[in-house]
């Protein structure tokens, strides 16, 4: 069994090197040369190895290689063609021209390669014509001058013109050796720094890297390949923004880069900017139309951008290109499962993993699937897997903190959490993730610290941004618990006491940059609430138990709440209160709800309820009653079911009606018959919006069974926003 996954590896490795080489990406086919090198040293590996060495221009590396394989093979003519050629490069003529005599006399009376041996005889040949091909000696030791005799005497006069003429002839030969030997030196030092910069790269030493590229750099500014590989070394430190300056720089020196653009457009999905990185990528695939790696991270940035319909088209080109691509089969699998293609997801899941069963972000990706099918068990089994692969590995712990939180079982998600977060203190999702599980259970200190840390946290892409500001809401939010904890369960009115226009942000995060202003206002207004209060402390006496928990009540209820004082809630209760023993207590429809509302604003923190006639009224209207089947390009696991039924009713009510309302409740008229055509070709949501131009919605009657021709109530159905 050994034997053969040993072969089939060899085989994959021997198969991605040709795609290697084909493409031109010789520093990744010198990197599988390596791999099967040390499996098994074969002459032809080392040539080849020398071949790929010799494309990047590092002839020593050449050298090297060849004298390697001619301890093994002192016959092979393509060796010392290839070393000679290197030699050449390094402006070692004499010992280039040495190396083909040696393997022309030494191969003479051996079976060779007839072609290889003509090519020899050229080599040789063309070598002995060409007067710039000398040896070191004769570079060094310029013609000396004639005796004098010879050169001054006056008697001879027609010959000391011609010796003159004969004498300069060397020395301009000799001068034009030498700036050629200079020129030559000068590239050797270059491409040598360049290689040994990139090898500082690869072993993850990115200071040294980047001052080997910045005395290449010093030299010679518009060096692209020094820009490239210094940029590289930034963005692995982090420094995206530098790195895409790097890039850019290399892209004006030399458009024609396509590793350069490539690069940017890493940088840029890195930083969250998509659009950018998309145009980058697409650029990069012009110069290499066939390069599974630029289609993969393309294919990766279409899907975190939630175009999936575009980043399956990408990662199943790539998968054809490189079948041997287990990230792009994965990722592949996670894109079809949001356009709920969930047969061909599993089986690239499943494609991912037999490639290498060791695959953890493998057996993540597809605990992911398996939890937006509400598989929990499959899905915990599958990131037991990769942690039994990598105990270390923090995003499985983030996802079992995630589905455990999901389930209920808060306690459950902080232990995960909290192990993911001894190897990776600084995770900005997990500490979010325990933030809300503490604030669940009503640990409200210990909610407040990870939320805190959320929030201080310095990030550096718009995801992590979005969860700073829901941690800045959520924090707020266990203020408010934290100042009524110790209060009648009556005074707990999130709904009067928390302003409408945060309850409106909290819920629907409508504008990311208010809640950042909030926060630096919150900021800068908590450092003077806490300065007040030390100062406070120092000068004032220790109040009786009954006025501190007063004064946690007063001053812990967030910098959003209306009203924090328990005084003021008196509000909060809308039940008519008995005037005498004899009388009937009763309660409006609004408070038999506003007790299992309270108790979910309580039990679900994270997931907040709020009354929508308390919300602003620019947001009160319609505000949380939709229910997605398709967000974007995502279908919805729990409703999409009915989404074939929906639409044709709505096509079916479209024609009959022939118009529909828009976003401002104004009718939209559908009487033109090119529209109706098109209303009944439709065959998306896109089709649909396109026959109105504008959001709009319609309204479905719901008949009454009991009585005939009664309408109960009715569903409105909404379509909201074309994809661009």
């Amino acid at each position: 069994m050994a034997v053969t996954t040993s072969s089939a590896s060899a085989q994959s490795e021997r198969q991605a090197l040709v795609k290697a080489c084909v493409s031109r990406d010789w520093s990744k086919a010198i990197r599988i040369l390596n791999s099967l090198l040390s499996q098994a040293c074969t002459v032809q590996d080392i040539c080849n190895r020398a071949f790929c060495y010799s494309k990047l221009e590092l002839h020593k590396h050449v050298i090297k290689d060849c004298e390697k394989a001619l301890e093994l093979d002192p016959y092979n003519i393509q060796i010392y063609i290839l070393k000679g050629h290197a030699l050449a490069a390094l402006g070692k003529g004499y010992d280039a021209l040495q190396t083909w005599k040696q393997a022309y006399a030494s191969v003479l009376d051996q079976s060779v390669d007839l072609k290889q041996l003509l090519e020899l005889q050229d080599l040789l040949a063309n070598s002995k014509d060409d007067s710039s091909v000398v040896s070191d000696g004769q570079i060094a030791e310029s013609p000396k001058d004639p005796p004098s005799s010879m050169t001054s005497s006056s008697n001879s006069t027609c010959k000391s013109p011609v010796k003159t003429v004969e004498r300069e002839k060397p020395l301009q030969r000799e001068n034009a050796v030498a700036s050629q030997l200079t020129q030559k030196t000068r590239s050797i030092s270059l491409d040598l720094r360049l290689s040994r910069g990139i090898a500082q790269v690869n072993d993850g030493n990115y200071d040294q890297a980047i001052a080997i590229f910045n005395q290449i750099l010093r030299d010679n500014p518009s060096s692209s390949e020094a820009l490239i590989g210094r940029g590289t070394a930034y963005a692995f430190q982090r420094k995206l923004d530098i790195a895409i300056a790097d890039f850019s720089k290399a892209i004006l020196s030399n458009p024609t880069t396509g590793e350069a653009w490539k690069r940017r457009g890493q940088a840029r999905a890195a930083l969250g900017e998509s659009l950018e990185a998309v145009k980058d990528l697409t650029k990069a695939l012009e110069f290499d139309p066939n390069s599974s790696d630029i289609l993969h991270e393309r294919g990766m940035v279409f899907f975190k951008s939630k175009d999936y319909i575009d980043a399956v088209a990408d990662l199943d080109t790539c998968v054809r290109l490189d079948k041997d691509n287990k990230s792009a089969y994965s990722y592949m699998g996670l894109a079809l499962v949001s356009v709920g293609e969930y047969k061909r997801a599993f089986e690239a899941h499943e494609k991912a993993l037999q490639l290498d069963p060791n695959f953890k972000e493998g057996w993540c990706h597809m605990a992911q699937s398996y939890q937006e099918l509400a598989e929990a068990e499959k899905a915990v089994e599958c990131l037991q897997r990769a942690l039994s692969i990598d105990r270390r590995f923090v995003n499985a712990y983030r996802l079992l903190g995630l589905l455990k939180h999901g389930l209920g079982d808060h306690k459950g998600a902080i232990r995960e959490l909290s192990a993911g977060l001894e190897f990776d203190k600084l995770n900005l999702e997990c500490l979010y993730l325990r933030a809300s599980s503490h604030h669940a259970i009503g640990e409200y200190a210990n909610a407040m610290k990870d939320y805190d840390a959320v929030v201080n946290m310095d990030i550096d892409s718009q995801e992590k941004f979005v969860l700073q500001c829901l941690a800045f809401y959520q924090r707020e939010l266990a203020l408010y618990a934290a100042s009524r904890a110790n209060v009648n369960y009556k005074w707990f009115n999130l709904d009067d006491d928390i302003h409408p226009m945060f309850k409106h942000r909290m819920a629907g995060l409508a504008a990311i940059e208010v809640a950042q202003k909030v926060s630096s206002t919150w900021q800068a207004l908590r450092k003077t609430l806490i300065s007040r209060s030390k100062s406070e402390a120092k000068g004032g006496k220790r109040s009786k138990k009954k006025e501190r928990n007063n004064v946690i009540s007063e001053n812990r209820g967030g910098v959003c709440c209306s009203t924090s004082s328990s005084s003021d809630t008196s509000s909060s209760c809308n039940c008519h209160e008995e005037k005498s023993s004899s009388e009937r207590f009763t309660l409006s429809w609004e408070d038999v709800y506003a007790i299992a509302v309270k108790w979910r604003q309580v039990s679900e923190p994270c997931d907040p309820v709020v009354w929508v006639n308390k919300l602003s009224e620019e947001f009160n209207t319609g505000f949380g009653s939709h229910t997605p089947m398709i967000l974007g390009q995502a279908k919805i696991v729990r409703y999409h079911p009915n989404f074939d039924r929906a639409f044709a009713i709505t096509k079916n009510l479209m024609l009959e009606r022939k118009e529909v309302y828009n976003a401002a409740n104004n009718l939209v008229d559908l009487s033109n018959p090119a529209k109706l055509e098109a209303i009944e070709a439709a065959r998306s949501c896109c089709d649909l919006f396109g026959t109105v131009n504008e959001d709009f919605w319609i309204v479905t009657p719901c008949y009454s069974t009991a009585f005939e021709g009664h309408f109960v109530r009715h569903i409105v159905v909404k379509y909201m926003g074309q994809l661009t």
